[in-house]
């Protein structure tokens, strides 16, 4: 199904309907982004958005560790 990113608002094929054919299955996203996209979207991400989100969060857990490592 066409849908259209609303992050970033390109169209991108969704396949919800086939959960092991979406891009999304592939995508490891922690639980405080989870908590994030499910707050601020209502609907799903194109790949790209979602990664970056993925990413954020990614780059913000490790922070976090090597912050409080010492």
């Amino acid at each position: 199904m066409i849908k259209e990113c609303p992050k970033c608002s390109q169209a991108f094929n969704c396949r919800n309907d086939e959960i092991f054919e979406c891009h999304c299955i592939y995508v490891p996203v922690s639980g405080e982004a989870q908590k994030y996209l499910a707050e601020k979207y209502k609907d799903c991400l194109c790949n790209i958005c979602l990664r970056e989100v993925a990413a954020m969060f990614s780059s913000k857990l490790v922070a976090q560790k090597e912050c409080c490592s010492h």
